[in-house]
């Protein structure tokens, strides 16, 4: 089952303050993606490594289990993706 995973950075790296990803695995796309927040997993995104190396905080902000591409595509095509982190909503809401 696919499993979508979106990534927030603290500092934004220049335009940058989220990477939306997708794991292909059986529900793995939360492990998957606090490997990518903490460096250590394979081939991760040049945006997820540039920001990593310019020191911003890379926080696993949610996980959407068993989303396909068709909600990736929709989701990066609505150019928001801080409308579906918590952690800029929960800021907002402040």
């Amino acid at each position: 089952m696919p499993d979508l995973f979106l990534l927030h950075f603290e500092p934004p790296y220049k335009h940058a303050r989220h990477y939306l990803g997708y794991a292909v695995g059986t529900g793995r796309g939360s492990s998957y993606a606090k490997a990518i927040a903490r460096g250590t997993a394979i081939g991760p995104h040049e945006l997820v490594m540039a920001a990593q190396w310019a020191g911003c905080t890379i926080t696993v902000a949610d996980v959407f289990e068993g989303a396909g591409r068709a909600v990736q595509r929709t989701m990066r095509a609505s150019h928001h993706l801080h409308r579906f982190c918590p952690i800029c909503t929960q800021g907002e809401a402040s």
